[in-house]
């Protein structure tokens, strides 16, 4: 019996080597798992495209993601200073003034307001300030058929003076202001106040194209000036006047 199980156990044995050495032989690719079982490593372009989908509309939302903030424009905690408020009146006076530029100021009294004068057969309007006397034509004029000076203001403000080569007038010096743009203050008083704009533009405007200016006739947004200073324009070689000088100016102060 013991000769037997020795036997036995000596088969046994025998077989268990047998089965480890035809394992250690077997190619690797013969155990690996299904090739439909195996889960593909996601490239970085496929994980970054992934993040540019929105989410599908049957996926419930994540409550722990930051939901998308509204934009809103950011409120200063200093907000833009506001001119106090001033009542319509005649103006009283004008100074315009460019210290250290060589520009020679221009201190007037205003005349008595103007007005359009239209030729009903023709529909021609014209606005001439007086001009009968030397102070006629040392004084300035308000257009009192467009906006007062006040505060808030109504629109833009026009003011008219006359410049002449053989005599002194108002806006003789006006024309000079071309190239001192935002360099150049104004001052008009009134009775209830001080208006100061800085200057914002100049231009030479042939006079037969005047009406047809939006920048110069036009709405309070075309014009976008809430002063406008009108002369005759007086060329240097001395030929007949055929264009205007303009000056465009913003309001910077109110006191």
């Amino acid at each position: 019996m013991v000769r037997v199980i020795r036997e036995w156990l000596g088969w046994v044995f025998l077989a268990t080597c047998v089965a480890l050495i035809v394992y250690s032989v077997l190619p690797s690719e013969s155990l690996a798992q299904p090739s439909e079982t195996t889960l593909p490593q996601a490239t970085p372009t496929e994980v970054s495209a992934a993040t540019t989908v929105p989410p599908s509309p049957s996926t419930p939302p994540n409550p722990s993601a930051a939901a998308p903030v509204a934009t809103t424009p950011t409120v200063s905690t200093h907000p833009e200073p506001t001119f106090k408020p001033v009542a319509a009146a005649l103006p009283l006076t004008l100074e315009i003034s460019a210290p250290g530029t060589g520009f020679q100021s221009i201190r007037r009294q205003f005349g008595v307001p103007v007005r359009q004068e239209c030729d009903k057969a023709s529909t021609i309007c014209q606005l001439t300030p007086p001009e009968v006397t030397l102070d006629d034509l040392a004084r300035v004029y308000w257009w009192s058929e467009r906006a007062q000076f006040a505060n808030p203001g109504q629109g833009t403000v026009y003011v008219y003076g006359h410049t002449c080569r053989t005599c002194p007038s108002a806006f003789n010096s006006l024309q000079t202001l071309a190239g001192l743009e935002g360099k150049v203050t104004q001052k008009v008083t009134t009775p209830n106040g001080t208006f100061t704009y800085l200057l914002a533009r100049t231009d030479s405007i042939l006079k037969a194209e005047m009406g047809s200016r939006v920048d110069l006739y036009g709405t309070p947004q075309q014009v976008n000036a809430d002063l406008v200073d009108i002369t005759c324009f007086v060329r240097v070689d001395k030929q007949p006047a055929d264009h205007v000088f303009v000056a465009w100016w913003k309001l910077l102060s109110v006191s």
